[in-house]
């Protein structure tokens, strides 16, 4: 029996409704697909005949604008009031960005694509992050960013997982692989 003048329990709410999860689930293949891209720069670059220095150019110039692209991200973030379509639009910059790559036939073409990507990626973090918090109750707001932390890192050990068995699987051992010239 409560007490007169005891405040009413409050229901909580499922952490894990759809905004929790789609948010999950699209870290999760958008580290799957940018780890990858990021694993196979160096070779692409190289295949294109650019050295270490295209590399840094590239990763620097990319992580640079992605820094600048959060603040952009939160500054619009707060200003507006449907921030899904915020989120959307970087996570889709993004993967295009990444899969742009393949077609690139210069390094300065691959700088472009990673730089677009790498501002998809800082742009959608803090309309993301305002979805999560919205999308939960503060008894629960934990629990939803640790399961978009986890997709995050199971997409980045999931790509990991699938090149060690690609590699356990092959029948040509890396010690016969020769060079293309």
């Amino acid at each position: 029996m409560k007490a007169a003048g005891a405040p009413a329990p409050t229901p909580t709410a499922a952490w894990l409704d759809r905004s929790t999860a789609g948010v999950a689930l699209a870290s999760l293949f958008s580290d799957v697909s940018h780890e990858l891209g990021t694993a196979v720069l160096p070779a692409v670059l190289l295949a294109l005949g650019a050295g270490s220095a295209a590399l840094g150019w590239v990763e620097g110039s990319a992580d640079g604008l992605s820094a600048v692209a959060k603040l952009w991200g939160g500054v619009v973030t707060d200003r507006v009031t449907r921030r899904k379509p915020l989120a959307s639009i970087g996570y889709l910059v993004t993967a295009l960005g990444i899969a742009a790559i393949g077609l690139c036939t210069s390094w300065a073409q691959v700088l472009a694509c990673r730089v677009a990507a790498w501002i998809g990626r800082g742009s959608r973090s803090a309309p993301r992050d305002v979805l999560m918090a919205e999308a939960t109750t503060p008894a629960t707001t934990g629990k939803a960013f640790g399961m978009e932390r986890a997709g995050d890192a199971l997409g980045a050990a999931a790509l990991q997982l699938a090149g060690a068995l690609t590699l356990a699987t092959s029948r040509t051992r890396p010690s016969q692989v020769t060079p293309v010239s």
